[in-house]
């Protein structure tokens, strides 16, 4: 999945609950896949001010499992401590 497609996915979901479903089901099935590389490019391109917190957070733990295959979460986890609270993504 692109950056692209992930992005007109969550757009077309309405309400946060219906975007935690894409961003969960996404990550899910590219994990489960083993396309991890997918998953860095996501986590690359994607913005935590625009996702907002419960997307990042979101983000954060279903990548969590997975976070020795993914070299570009680390980035994003940082990206996201610039903008949230610290004490809001601890443990993730």
């Amino acid at each position: 999945m692109t950056p692209a497609d992930f992005r007109q996915k969550l757009e077309a979901a309405t309400g946060v609950h219906a975007k935690l479903d894409v961003v969960f089901q996404t990550f899910d099935q590219l994990h489960y896949d083993g396309h991890f590389g997918a998953s860095d490019t996501l986590l690359h391109f994607l913005d935590p001010v625009s996702l907002g917190e419960d997307l990042t957070v979101g983000v954060l733990c279903i990548t969590l499992p997975a976070q020795k295959h993914l070299s570009e979460r680390p980035s994003f986890l940082l990206r996201a401590a610039e903008v949230y609270p610290k004490d809001m993504l601890k443990g993730l």
